[in-house]
């Protein structure tokens, strides 16, 4: 099944994929996503068959409200009728496409950890890979024999 997919200004861009999605078992539908703040439709994705055609209130990149865990603002693969991730759609996008939702989950990923004060990398393990942040005390647990 043919799908059209128009993000903003941008080109049209038209990818082939099965009617049913391998993972969620859904039939794929149109779909327009309208951001809940400038109610911009900054996405359009239409199928050849036509039929349901269902509106999804989701964060555009412009007015992303901060990463809550759950949404990625801009994202096409978050499916906000089902509340489902569209993990397929990422076989049948072109390479441009994916390296905009690459970008846009490392973005949410880096602003969350920000706000989060979450180190992603090894520093807030490296203390307890090392014997810990206070050698010597254990928190209630018993030493390991040998110390």
């Amino acid at each position: 099944m043919r799908v059209d997919i128009v993000i903003g200004g941008c080109p049209v861009v038209t990818i082939d994929r099965p009617e049913i999605d391998d993972s969620r078992g859904f039939h794929i539908h149109s779909r327009a996503k309208v951001c809940p703040k400038c109610l911009e439709v900054w996405a359009l994705m239409r199928t050849e068959k036509g039929g349901p055609f269902g509106i999804e209130s989701q964060f555009c990149t412009g007015c992303r409200q901060g990463f809550d865990g759950e949404v990625v603002p801009g994202s096409l693969l978050d499916d906000r009728v089902s509340w489902t991730v569209d993990w397929d759609l990422v076989r049948y996008l072109p390479m441009a496409l994916l390296q905009r939702e690459f970008d846009l989950h490392v973005r949410a990923i880096q602003e969350d950890s920000h706000e989060q004060s979450f180190d992603l990398g090894i520093g807030i393990a490296k203390p307890f890979l090392e014997g810990g942040p206070n050698p010597g005390h254990y928190h209630g647990a018993e030493p390991p024999s040998g110390r």
